[in-house]
């Protein structure tokens, strides 16, 4: 029998090259980074929903407290005494001292429990007042200047201070808010 060597036949080779490992690990960092931020961005999309829906749901419960006392929800213990604002009334300047409510579960406010302030309660108008998306209390304000108003003009707003939480007469744009009676300032 007659066997046959080539001696300069390249051996198989097995494997990748550098080269060929580097543009995968490339093309899939770019794509999980596209995956990564449409991911965020979905999330975002969903707690502001989340936001949205719970402030409906304040709304509702403002809104029957203002039918049954004709007041909006007062500030809470910590501000001092509940001072509920009538509905229909913008309050504003001088008049509207310390006006914002910071926790609308707060008794005092009246939503979740009568703090005796409010003639004609017929509560509870929600059972409890979740935290924001992002672990903040919801407000409520009969002064929050918007974009476009006249000088004097205000609205009485429920909302959320967003993600970056900031807020308390610094409102910003990432800010969720409902508009719920808008006017002139009342004296």
């Amino acid at each position: 029998m007659f066997f046959l060597r080539f001696k300069n036949k390249p051996a198989l080779q097995k494997g990748f090259s550098l080269v060929e490992i580097l543009i995968v690990i490339g093309i899939l960092s770019v794509l999980s980074t596209v995956v990564v931020t449409a991911l965020n961005i979905a999330r975002l999309k969903a707690q502001t929903v989340q936001a949205e829906i719970v402030i409906n749901q304040l709304n509702i419960a403002i809104e029957s407290l203002a039918a049954d006392t004709g007041f909006w929800p007062g500030r809470e213990a910590a501000a001092g005494g509940p001072e509920p604002q009538e509905v229909g009334k913008v309050s504003c300047g001088a008049s509207a001292s310390n006006n914002e409510v910071q926790d609308l579960g707060d008794p005092q406010a009246g939503l979740t429990a009568d703090s005796g302030d409010y003639t004609g309660w017929d509560g509870p108008y929600i059972r409890e007042v979740p935290l924001d998306p992002w672990g903040n209390k919801y407000f409520f304000d009969t002064d929050y200047e918007l974009d476009g108003y006249e000088e004097g003009e205000r609205a009485v707003v429920i909302g959320s201070y967003g993600q970056n939480g900031v807020g308390n007469n610094l409102y910003d744009e990432d800010d969720i808010i409902r508009v719920i009676f808008e006017g002139v300032c009342a004296p």
